[in-house]
């Protein structure tokens, strides 16, 4: 199977093979198919809204997350799941709210909307959709922590969703050009390549930038949807610099914590790497305070299988 895949998807697929008008097109139709995605749910922003007020009460929240049965559903569910280990059952809503945490029902939200959003099969056997999913979780949690370290200068809750969402373009590229994403997880399968060179060979720009269209799209803040163009970018100086390189940072971390042995794990970049994390032992305490927080993440996760 894989050599004949070989030879209808890969035998054309080298360095300078494929026209350069050919990715015009390409990129022009993912921009148009992005363009008529339909934004998320207003209730999303509303909650987004609401957890990044400090003002906000449980029953603020309550009030908001009530409007949505699925997203309401799902909260009682991981408020009733094992890893709270509650002797009794959780049946009120707010009270749910209350032992979750904002956070926790911030990151439910974006989940479920934008899972319900881009809830096709994948085109391909090498994309793996609940570690994708753990892998938005695991630099979510570590971008937070970032600028948590940093203290009063940036804000935790802004760097997590920019983590959160840093791969949106990954998606974009599996649910709407299916052809051509099966083609850059063949040709990074198959060969020494990363993911970043592999899509600008086969379309000619990477999935941050389609990432980035479609937050544009949605009418994102220009600081997430400059997060999620840059997360690749070390060396970009710019509006943000500072929360992109939080993103950047945790994007390569979660790779390196959770995929040690992987040969395709990307390098850090040393200025970058010293800004935030200037010697082991602080390396060391952000590991394993990143593997504690975690726990509560995969919990959330299973709640979609």
């Amino acid at each position: 199977m894989v050599n004949s895949q070989r030879e209808s998807i890969f035998g054309h697929i080298s360095r300078g093979n494929i026209p350069r008008n050919n990715m015009v097109v390409i990129v022009e139709l993912l921009i148009s198919r992005i363009r008529n995605i339909s934004t998320l749910p207003a209730i999303v922003f509303e909650i987004i809204k609401t957890t990044n007020n400090p003002a906000s009460s449980a029953r603020d929240l309550n009030n908001i997350v009530t409007k949505d049965q699925a997203i309401a559903a799902k909260l009682l569910q991981m408020a009733n799941s094992s890893y709270y280990g509650l002797s009794t059952k959780v049946k009120d809503l707010e009270r749910a709210i209350a032992l979750l945490g904002f956070n926790t029902v911030r990151s439910l939200a974006l989940s479920i909307s934008i899972l319900d959003h881009f809830n096709g099969v994948s085109s391909s056997e090498y994309f793996n959709h609940g570690k994708f999913w753990e892998h938005s979780m695991g630099v979510a949690v570590l971008s937070k922590m970032l600028a948590e370290k940093w203290g009063k200068k940036f804000n935790p809750e802004e760097a997590y969703i920019g983590g959160l969402l840093h791969d949106l373009g990954i998606i974009v590229l599996d649910q709407f050009s299916h052809e051509d994403f099966a083609k850059i997880l063949l040709l990074i399968y198959e060969s020494d390549i990363d993911f970043l060179e592999a899509e600008k060979m086969v379309i000619g720009h990477d999935h941050a930038y389609l990432g980035a269209e479609l937050a544009a799209s949605w009418d994102f803040p220009e600081l997430l949807i400059t997060m999620i163009s840059k997360h690749h970018n070390p060396e970009y100086n710019g509006n943000y610099t500072d929360y992109c390189h939080m993103v950047y940072l945790a994007n390569v971390l979660d790779y390196i914590f959770t995929y040690s042995e992987d040969k395709r794990v990307p390098k850090l970049n040393e200025m970058v790497l010293q800004k935030f994390i200037p010697d082991d032992e602080q390396m060391g305490i952000l590991r394993v305070k990143f593997e504690t927080e975690m726990e509560s993440n995969r919990a959330i996760l299973k709640l979609f299988h």
